[in-house]
């Protein structure tokens, strides 16, 4: 059977996927801050769930209420329209929101080669590309991932004793991104 996508498919697939990073990064904060007894540890890591329950309202929201996901809910509604925002930029803002909630994960968390949140960064362009993003805004996703990136791992890496081992992890890490970008970009469907 022969599919054909269109906006609205491309509307709810970002919204599962959505709801699916978040909970990624919900069980990843509920484990950060439940794996350690001291106390400590458990005040440093006590306002992640708070990060993660705003930017995902935040996103969850400018997408439910996008001009083409209202087309889903809006006859039951009987055509009341509650369209905060265009496609266009519902898409944009939910990128940009978790760009800026990975960045300040791991800005909590402590930049290191352990950090859980990290390896969230790499998926980011992966998703830009699966839901039919285009090349301008895959780019900027991109530079703004990389930016987060690079300023937890100049600002704020606690062992700053490891130079040579910041310098290589984040010169792998961001032609990585880049690679990883590329290749998904050129041979999408």
């Amino acid at each position: 059977m022969e599919y054909t996508i269109n906006i609205v498919n491309i509307a709810g697939a970002a919204l599962i996927t959505q709801i699916s990073l978040l909970a990624i990064m919900a069980i990843g904060a509920l484990i950060s801050h439940f794996i350690e007894v001291t106390s400590e540890f458990n005040t440093k890591y006590s306002g992640l769930g708070w990060v993660v329950l705003i930017f995902s309202l935040l996103s969850l929201l400018s997408l439910v209420f996008s001009s083409e996901f209202s087309k889903v809910w809006k006859p039951v509604f009987r055509n009341t329209d509650f369209t905060l925002l265009n496609w266009s930029t519902s898409i944009l803002l939910m990128f940009i929101l978790n760009i800026l909630c990975v960045s300040i994960l791991v800005w909590i968390t402590g930049v290191s080669v352990n950090n859980p949140f990290t390896p969230i960064y790499f998926i980011l362009p992966a998703l830009s590309i699966f839901l039919r993003e285009g090349l301008g805004r895959i780019i900027l996703y991109l530079i703004l991932i990389s930016l987060g990136f690079s300023f937890n791992m100049v600002f704020h890496d606690k062992n700053r004793d490891e130079t040579s081992k910041r310098i290589s992890l984040w010169f792998v890490s961001v032609a990585c991104f880049i690679l990883a970008t590329y290749i998904g970009y050129t041979t999408r469907p």
